[in-house]
């Protein structure tokens, strides 16, 4: 792969007659080298080669990145016209290397697999039968970044729609310059993935509101307004995290494709993850009851005469040894009350295995996972408002109000500059019509960003919390929604991790890890859940006891409230530690800003411009 990136760059100086023969400053010896204008030129071959590449192969393409289909067999055409021709002057395909006709220079894995693909599709229909293709995205990205050229224009665009930045964020960049603030004007602005997504969100509402108040299905006509009432709940957050406050700090664009991000890859990368962590969970919290029972008896506290009386099927045995699952379900309690009774085991004990169990799944499987992926489902968006450079964006000019995408008068900046973005501090050398590049609102845009991330997991995990985890009732599904709309954590907790990923972005902190990241985040999630998990799993363990039923419920009116307080207390713990280390970091963002501004007027340059 090295070999074939050199051949093609030599090839390029050799074919350009017109390249320069230029002397190094320091060797005697004279290297081809090409000017800023031929490797422009270059650059733009590369791009529309790519271009029209993408045209002609994109139904095979998505063909190949589809959850099942069915695609032509492993052959590529070679040449630019869709296939090469030999001397005769017949088109011939290249097949790659692994299929190789010589059956002597093939070894005991390709003579394999060559007998077994020869046994189906490959023979009768000459087709493949891909499952689960989008997941060899990630390898084909990391072998293009060896192949192909280190061309911006080349690997600034959109993923599935591969639109280019430039087309859009000239649009965004105008916005932004001007300081408009109308919605409508930010909705033209969006790229044609975000357009994608959000008119995707509006058939799948549509569609709901048709199945619901015109076809005879089984679901209650109520149940429209919970799902909108959940929808209802991230747009208000959106609302003042983002409109009311920050909509210059990062684009429109760039907050749904956040949200998007956190509802369809966090949530599905969530259920998988907790669904391991939580079948290790289950394994810890048997061995443990296993073999603190063995304890017990080796001591004579547990009576094992009647141990052979106890009639529990294999899932009431999981559900005795394992505590109430994520949604806080205490109906395997009564098994676990069964137990009790049947095998003499100390109540402590059970209490001790329950709280044991809400910890293991509040700390290792609900916090941890799902603080991981949020952040992680942050890194993986890439988008022109968050990176350090943008290279090949035509920018409109500084007096237009049009929103513009591209056009041939448009001017081409150079790379190696940061977006503009909105700022506080405005030096008096700065044009009216630009914003310096300010720190503080790039911490902003990460902050924002991070939090449409978990605000998008968070109305994910309130629709699967309403209607698959609740009771199919009005007052069931109506509680649970508002709860839930009370203790926004998972935005707090992204606003919480976006303080670390600032410093190490932005104030370049390298010292700052994954960890640190995560670290407050994960106690705060994690303790706020496990105060319900634990409380939901000792109540469940002790209003099962039939003769202290009464008290229980007693007692139980008094906890509640307490649990009640605790549930609040906890995540005003977290806003105010929130809000303390986010006006540190203003201020230190803020004397960033001003030093680099005093620093560029000493020296008699102007302050950085908002260039891209």
């Amino acid at each position: 792969e090295m070999a074939e990136e050199e051949f093609r760059r030599q090839n390029f100086l050799i074919n350009n007659s017109d390249l320069r023969l230029t002397e190094e400053t320091e060797g005697a010896e004279g290297r081809l080298s090409p000017t800023s204008a031929e490797r422009n030129d270059y650059e733009q071959q590369e791009s529309a080669g790519l271009e029209r590449f993408l045209s002609l192969h994109w139904n095979e393409i998505n063909r190949r990145h589809n959850l099942l289909n069915c695609v032509r067999n492993d052959t590529y055409v070679v040449g630019n016209d869709g296939g090469d021709e030999d001397d005769d002057g017949d088109e011939y395909e290249d097949e790659d290397e692994f299929d190789v006709d010589d059956d002597e220079s093939r070894d005991f894995c390709q003579r394999l697999w060559y007998f077994f693909a020869n046994m189906c599709c490959n023979t009768c229909c000459m087709c493949w039968c891909i499952w689960c293709g989008m997941c060899a995205i990630a390898q084909e990205h990391r072998h293009l970044a060896k192949v192909l050229p280190n061309t911006p224009s080349l690997w600034q665009r959109d993923y599935i729609t591969m639109q280019p930045w430039s087309d859009y964020f000239p649009s965004i960049l105008a916005l932004r310059n001007s300081e408009n603030m109308s919605f409508w004007a930010h909705c033209k602005a969006l790229s044609h993935l975000s357009s994608k997504l959000v008119k995707a969100c509006g058939i799948f509402l549509l569609f709901a509101v048709l199945l619901t108040l015109f076809l005879p299905v089984q679901y209650e006509k109520w149940q429209l307004g919970i799902m909108f009432g959940a929808l209802v709940l991230p747009i208000v957050i959106l609302f003042f995290t983002y409109w009311y406050w920050n909509r210059l700090d990062v684009s429109l664009d760039a907050i749904v494709k956040y949200f998007s991000s956190g509802f369809f890859l966090c949530t599905s990368m969530v259920l998988v993850y907790e669904f391991v962590a939580s079948m290790l969970v289950s394994i810890v919290v048997v061995t443990y009851s296993f073999l603190g029972t063995l304890v017990l008896v080796l001591f004579g506290e547990v009576d094992i005469d009647n141990f052979s009386d106890v009639s529990i099927d294999e899932e009431s045995f999981f559900d005795v040894m394992a505590p109430p699952d994520m949604g806080g379900n205490t109906t395997t309690t009564h098994a676990a009350n069964e137990a009790e009774n049947t095998l003499q085991v100390p109540t402590s004990f059970v209490l001790t295995i329950a709280v044991l169990g809400a910890l293991l799944n509040a700390f290792g499987v609900a916090a941890l996972v799902e603080e991981v992926f949020k952040y992680l489902s942050f890194w993986m968006v890439e988008h022109p408002d968050m990176e350090n450079s943008v290279s090949l964006v035509q920018l409109p000019p500084d007096n237009t109000n049009d929103v513009r995408s591209s056009g041939e008068d448009s001017e081409l900046l150079p790379a190696g500059t940061e977006p503009p973005t909105h700022s506080s501090v405005d030096p008096s050398a700065e044009s009216s019509s630009k914003h310096p590049i300010s720190l503080e609102s790039r911490g902003a845009a990460i902050t924002v960003s991070m939090i449409a991330v978990a605000t998008g997991f968070a109305c994910a995990e309130n629709l699967l919390y309403v209607f698959v985890y609740t009771e199919s009732n009005l007052a069931a599904e109506t509680t649970t929604l508002i709860l839930r709309a009370l203790f926004p954590v998972h935005p707090l907790c992204a606003a919480i991790q976006s303080i670390a990923v600032v410093q190490r972005d932005v104030e370049k902190d390298r010292s700052v890890g994954v960890g640190r990241i995560i670290w407050v985040a994960f106690l705060l999630h994690g303790s706020f859940d496990f105060v319900l998990m634990a409380y939901s799993a000792i109540m469940g363990i002790l209003n099962g006891d039939d003769e202290s039923k009464t008290d229980a419920e007693e007692e139980t009116t008094v906890a509640d409230w307490i649990v009640f307080g605790c549930s609040l207390l906890i995540p005003l713990i977290g806003l105010e530690y929130y809000f303390y280390q986010a006006r540190k970091q203003t201020k230190r963002l803020v004397d960033l800003d001003t030093g680099r501004v005093s620093s560029s007027q000493q020296v008699g340059e102007e302050p950085e411009r908002a260039i891209v």
